[in-house]
């Protein structure tokens, strides 16, 4: 988990490369779909680490204790950072254009690859099980940016562009709360005896709610025993491959070569996915990763038949053949090829040969070309799942809005912990001998659990729809549908979950919502539902004074967001779908 942050932190660092010759749009769009790839592997891997930890949640003593309650902390702390990394979409293009001729964007990538190589330092030292020893700072790049900003003060951004210095302004801020919870995660690696369990996240069995869980059920086997199921398809390409394979081998190879024909099955069965682009995708690392470590192999047996050397790489070959598996297939096909080679050479000493290495290349290459041909049989392209999944992330954001607004007004409530209870309690006086008191709430654990929720299922929803996204736009041309206005709807459903995570908290530490703020989520709720019409007019001006200044420039995102995923999606929508009335913009 601490691995995705760190990639992630390391292309937002990329999206804040200053460019002192003329703004390329180009590449900040480059920069842009890396860092949502990137973002959506994160996803999947605060999925993985959320399953693990909340499957073994401190229990207040027991066998590996101090090792819980380090992986709960370090958990709670990747969602903060998570949200202070997501917690809003910022406008590269303008940013870059206001601060042309400052120093403030190299500070901000400065920072940014300082922490994700933190990042990373501590991940590989929790992997390792060891304390993170050498500990690298962002102070200095930090309060540099807090100068650059005075200076941009003095010469009257906040009169030209307050907006945009309101922006700079939060970025500062956001960034200062990433090095923070940095360096928490680094004491989190000390694993103290007397550590506790952090309070910003109860423990208690909502938590169960974030596991997720997959169904065994008879129906989900023979619901799909039809054509039009993509896995009876991907079925149907795997058993003609294996046995063309089988037939090929049985007709064109000779006795002396058949005895390891067993690795065109191997290699089918491996680079086969039900994706077409995923398959074509392995199959060219696979076959390169076989044909470097063949290479590998030849040279090695050329240079040394010392046994000892030889068993030495093959123990770093089985490590690192396993370790590189999920973080580049190729590298690990290359060692994995290696470490075949020698194990067949300890198993029957001199019966490894020039032919013997041809014979695995030769069947690695078969079975690509046959994973490659019936990759095009009964293919199931991209293109049919874009639009359920587009509807599928529209909808998440609008649950997760709607539960964002109910978050807002079960705070505002006088109940048990709620905020107004909160600043009485704090007025209150109490004794330094009693407990904190524990707020209570009738039928809830704790009233942003629906929220948290909510962010959960949209962060998983945007990953599916990026990931089909990508891979579609890697297969041929003639099968990519609609790819404008998918690509915007990525970009808008992108910027609308990062801005209803910053803008939530913000309401949250309001007394009441401002009656223009107000009339843009109501609009904002009646776009994202197709059921709904479209209001009439959209606020256009918002307070940017006092505590309402940081929601202006928020809000205006999230109301184009909005109104440019209708109109996406009605310009998707199949001609027997019901389209949504158009929206204003």
């Amino acid at each position: 988990m601490n691995w995705g942050g760190g990639d992630f932190q390391f292309l937002k660092s990329g999206s804040d490369e200053p460019c002192i010759q003329p703004i390329e749009s180009s590449h900040l769009d480059d920069a842009y779909r890396t860092l949502i790839q990137r973002q959506s592997a994160m996803t999947e891997k605060h999925q993985a680490a959320r399953d693990m930890v909340l499957r073994a949640l401190p229990r207040g003593g027991g066998f590996r204790e101090d090792d819980r309650v380090m992986l709960w902390n370090m958990f709670v702390d990747m969602l903060q950072l998570l949200d202070t990394l997501v917690a809003t979409h910022t406008d590269y293009a303008s940013l870059r254009r206001t601060l042309a001729g400052h120093d403030a964007l190299v500070f901000m990538r400065d920072a940014l690859v300082k922490m994700s190589l933190e990042l990373n330092r501590v991940a590989l030292d929790v992997s390792r099980g060891h304390k993170t020893q050498y500990r690298s700072s962002a102070k200095a790049e930090l309060r540099a940016i807090e100068y650059e900003i005075e200076q941009l003060k003095q010469q009257g951004l906040g009169e030209r562009e307050p907006e945009m210095l309101a922006l700079t302004v939060q970025v500062l801020r956001r960034l200062r709360n990433a090095a923070r919870i940095v360096d928490k995660l680094a004491q989190h690696t000390e694993a103290r005896s007397d550590a506790i369990p952090t309070s910003m996240l109860r423990i208690d069995k909502s938590l169960t709610q974030f596991i997720s869980r997959q169904e065994l059920r008879l129906g989900m086997i023979t619901s799909n025993l039809r054509l039009d199921s993509p896995h009876f398809r991907y079925a149907i390409r795997v058993t003609l491959a294996a046995a063309l394979a089988m037939t090929l081998i049985g007709i064109w190879l000779a006795p002396n070569m058949a005895a390891h024909s067993y690795w065109v099955l191997l290699t089918i069965v491996i680079i086969m996915k039900p994706g077409f682009a995923l398959t074509r995708q392995r199959n060219g690392w696979r076959l390169m990763g076989t044909l470097v470590g063949c290479i590998l192999a030849l040279i090695l047996f050329t240079l040394t038949n010392n046994p000892t050397i030889l068993f030495a790489v093959l123990l770093g070959a089985c490590i690192m053949g396993n370790s590189l598996v999920q973080l580049n297939y190729m590298a690990s096909a290359i060692f994995n090829t290696l470490f075949v080679v020698l194990v067949f050479h300890f198993v029957a000493p001199g019966t490894v040969s020039l032919e013997v290495i041809g014979e695995q290349a030769m069947d690695t290459a078969l079975g690509c070309a046959l994973a490659l041909i019936c990759s095009y049989v009964l293919p199931w392209w991209e293109a049919r799942y874009m639009k359920p999944l587009a509807r599928a992330a529209s909808r998440a954001n609008r649950e997760y809005l709607r539960a964002g607004l109910r978050y807002i007004e079960a705070m505002r409530q006088p109940a048990p912990g709620g905020a107004a209870a909160r600043r009485r309690a704090r007025k209150r006086p109490r004794p330094a001998s009693a407990p904190t008191p524990t707020p209570t709430w009738p039928g809830l654990a704790w009233p942003g659990l629906a929220w948290r929720l909510g962010r959960k299922n949209v962060h998983i929803a945007f990953s599916n729809f990026a990931e089909a996204f990508y891979r579609m736009m890697s297969e041929p041309t003639q099968h990519q549908v609609s790819v404008p206005e998918f690509n915007n709807l990525l970009v808008q459903n992108h910027i609308l979950a990062s801005q209803i995570t910053a803008v939530v908290p913000i309401l949250v530490g309001l007394p009441h919502t401002p009656p223009a703020v107000q009339q843009a989520l109501d609009a904002m709720m009646d776009l994202l539902d197709p059921a709904r019409k479209p209001p009439a007019a959209l606020p256009a001006q918002f307070d940017t004074e006092g505590e309402q200044a940081a929601l202006a420039y928020p809000l205006k995102q999230m109301l184009r967001a909005c109104v440019m995923i209708r109109q996406e999606l009605a310009g998707v929508a199949d001609p027997e779908d019901p389209r949504p009335a158009p929206a204003s913009a």
